[in-house]
């Protein structure tokens, strides 16, 4: 009889053992090893002869041993038919390396364990790739919290003083004597708002790089839209001595003329392009808006300036997120991000933007947008015209209000709303402990809570009011500088009854208010 030794069969599987590009071992179950292929040698460093007085227990991982016993014990006792897991091993020069280890268990005749016969394949550098990308993306998620921790401070930072300024200037409003006295009023209103809308672009400027900003387009008038460029940017350019000035169509266009585009996006860049013309104008300078009709059915405006001008070398920066162009060390106020989000915003219009620009003589801006027409108009829309506030009816409903807040220019301010109201009667508290108490001692109608407070925050203020049997009842009302999605959001899952963000518009504040008065 032929020795097996000879058997083709035989010599096949020794082949297949030895030659494979990945380790194969034969295991005693007590971990020693009994055969081992050169794969599988050269992958951890030890010669078959080294490997052959050791077990596979001293070159494991200490934290990987455990589990290699729980799986160990499962195949022998029958309960698993294979072993199949990522573990690491130890290398002969003491780095670890990382496997995939199949292992299934031969057994004789007589079904007792003979020995596991395992496939190893080196995943080190798969996990190493896994780990680079785990730690990447948890670098990403803490850049980006990071990012809107600094957003969600910087919006309440500012907002806090605006409120004041835009509040008090409402007030003023409701009763603004002379016509001087209104239109200073006004020009403050348009101030204020124009710097609340500058920060809401700076916290939307991530939505806007990523092109998911919602626009709402609709058909917009041209003449309404100069009407109101030239009221609105006029007063600054004096100020600023610049000679400021809207050209007429060239060949007298007598109809209306109505674009289609989001009137508010569209207010943002025009705001950009002709601040940014008076103030980096030069001395005495000029800023000539023009307007024209396109072969294409398309409108342009124009913003040509004397100013400094842009140099060659800079031209193709022009539109980089943070890129002042040389001017960072002006005294100039800027951000850099402007022409950043106008372009974003125009081209997501289906418009266009462009310049040109020689150094020393000027620069020209111009923006094109599709034309619609007047039938699609259902009103002319005054993007840039302020619609002065109006008193609400709460004069005559007697009520009592609890305002918790630490900022003294936002308490004079509500002191002064609530003087509005004939028999309100406003009790103010510096903080959050005193507030509860009194809230239980004077029991109000309605609570109005700032949630940055020095001692607790207002969400915990609310939470206990809540608790209290007193004054579980009572409407709370936010009224907070915190304006960050995530922050109103968070108020819908708290104990609070309503939420208003600084700066206030106060007849949405009053109408608010109403609602919780019973």
């Amino acid at each position: 009889m032929a020795n097996k030794e000879d058997d083709p069969l035989v010599d096949q599987y020794r082949h297949a053992f030895e030659d494979a590009v990945f380790g194969v071992a034969l295991v005693y179950p007590d971990g020693r090893w009994l055969k081992v292929n050169d794969a599988f040698s050269k992958m951890i460093g030890y010669s078959p002869e080294e490997l052959y007085s050791i077990d596979f227990q001293s070159i494991t991982h200490p934290d990987d041993l455990a589990d290699d016993i729980v799986w160990i014990t499962k195949v022998m006792e029958g309960e698993n038919s294979v072993l199949k897991r990522e573990k690491r091993y130890i290398h002969k020069d003491g780095h670890y390396i990382w496997i995939n280890l199949t292992c299934s268990l031969y057994r004789d005749d007589e079904g007792q364990p003979g020995y596991f016969i395992a496939q190893i394949v080196d995943i080190t550098e798969l996990k190493i790739q896994q780990e680079n990308l785990i730690l990447a993306h948890k670098e990403a998620e803490e850049a980006n919290q990071a990012k809107s921790d600094f957003l969600s401070a910087m919006s309440h930072e500012l907002r806090t003083p605006l409120n004041s300024i835009l509040g008090f200037a409402q007030l003023l409003n409701f009763d603004s004597g002379s016509e001087a006295r209104k239109t200073y009023v006004e020009q403050i209103l348009r101030g204020g708002e124009h710097l609340l809308e500058l920060i809401n672009e700076i916290l939307e400027l991530p939505k806007i790089e990523s092109g998911q900003i919602e626009l709402s387009i609709e058909a917009i008038n041209t003449r309404q839209l100069i009407k109101d460029c030239q009221s609105f940017f006029t007063p600054l350019a004096d100020e600023a001595e610049i000679d400021f000035s809207i050209e007429p169509f060239q060949d007298n266009i007598g109809k209306d003329i109505y674009l289609l585009t989001d009137p508010k996006r569209l207010k943002q860049v025009l705001i950009n392009l002709i601040s940014n013309a008076i103030k980096y104008n030069k001395e005495k300078g000029s800023v000539r808006v023009k307007q024209a009709i396109n072969d294409d059915n398309t409108y342009t405006i124009t913003v040509e300036d004397t100013g400094k001008g842009i140099p060659a070398k800079l031209h193709h920066k022009v539109f980089e997120p943070f890129n002042r162009l040389g001017a960072e060390s002006s005294r100039i106020a800027g951000s850099g991000i402007g022409l950043t989000i106008s372009k974003k915003l125009i081209e997501q219009m289906d418009g266009s933007i462009g310049f040109e620009s020689t150094e020393g003589k000027g620069s020209t801006f111009w923006v094109t947008i599709p034309i619609t027409n007047g039938d699609m108009a259902s009103q002319t829309q005054e993007i840039l015209a302020y619609k002065p506030t109006e008193k609400f009816g709460l004069e005559n409903k007697p009520f009592t209000a609890l305002y918790i807040e630490d900022n003294h220019q936002n308490q004079a301010l509500m002191k002064l709303i609530f003087d509005q109201f004939n028999q309100a009667t406003l009790n103010i508290i510096h903080s959050g402990l005193e507030g509860i108490k009194a809230a239980k001692a004077t029991l109000p109608d309605i609570i109005l809570l700032d949630m940055g407070l020095p001692d607790i925050n207002g969400n915990d203020v609310a939470t206990r009011l809540k608790a209290i049997d007193l004054t579980a009842k009572i409407p709370i009302i936010a009224v907070s500088a915190n304006a960050m999605p995530s922050d109103i959001q968070k108020s819908k899952t708290s104990k609070l009854d309503d939420y208003v963000t600084k700066p206030l518009k106060l007849n949405d504040f009053m109408k608010t208010i109403s609602k919780h008065i019973k």
